[in-house]
């Protein structure tokens, strides 16, 4: 067993990405099922589950083998009867975040994979929360997506999809806001268009949103 916080619950295609910090170590998990999508179930408790909750989650201590190259805080879940402990506040959740500088190997939106390939794997990570005043402005694409616009610690400034699905009411009620908040944000696996067009890359998403 482990008692998470939980700092991700974002959507994805095929499921759910969950994430937080283990309370006892202080290290990020992030609980996957042991088929290849490492994707949590859409189930009613799992969507259920609020920013901040801190849930005890049944572990099985196993992690990938070989690990999951761009995602090594992934771990293997033993069922999916989470129980939600309590809650603590944004402002309790403050002490995890990085201190102010590049955010996840990179100055922009994105990671070549050869790039990671090239730390030892100790250095690998794929999660990380920051506090920042960040603007949400509709996707320039596409209508029902939202991004977050901010500058990490260097001052460079990134524009992220938003993928907390909770967010999006609070976002769609203000029409866009400049909000002082924490953001969790997940580096994904690479990715390419199918057509080719560009090369694989990992991008960065925002995969939970904390008002201050």
């Amino acid at each position: 067993m482990a008692d998470v916080v939980i700092l991700a619950n974002s959507a994805r295609p095929d499921g759910r990405c969950v994430a937080g910090i283990e309370l006892s170590s202080g290290r990020w998990i992030r609980p996957v099922p042991r088929d290849s999508s490492r994707s949590v179930p859409v189930l009613r408790n799992i969507q259920s589950l609020g920013l901040l909750d801190v849930v005890e989650i049944p572990l099985t201590g196993e992690v990938p083998d070989p690990p999951d190259k761009y995602q090594c805080e992934n771990q293997f879940v033993d069922d999916w009867n989470w129980e939600v402990l309590r809650s603590i506040s944004p402002r309790d959740a403050i002490q995890y975040c990085e201190p102010k500088r590049r955010i996840l190997f990179s100055n922009s939106d994105r990671v070549e994979p050869s790039a990671m390939e090239r730390l030892p794997t100790q250095d690998w990570k794929s999660l990380t929360l920051v506090r920042t005043k960040a603007s949400f402005e509709k996707d320039y694409f596409k209508s029902n997506r939202w991004r977050a616009c901010f500058c990490d610690g260097r001052g460079n400034g990134l524009e992220l999809r938003v993928t907390d699905p909770a967010i999006l009411p609070r976002l769609k009620e203000l029409g866009g806001a400049s909000i002082d908040c924490l953001l969790t944000i997940s580096l994904a696996g690479p990715w390419a268009p199918k057509d080719g067009a560009k090369p694989p890359m990992c991008y960065k998403l925002v995969a939970g949103v904390m008002e201050l």
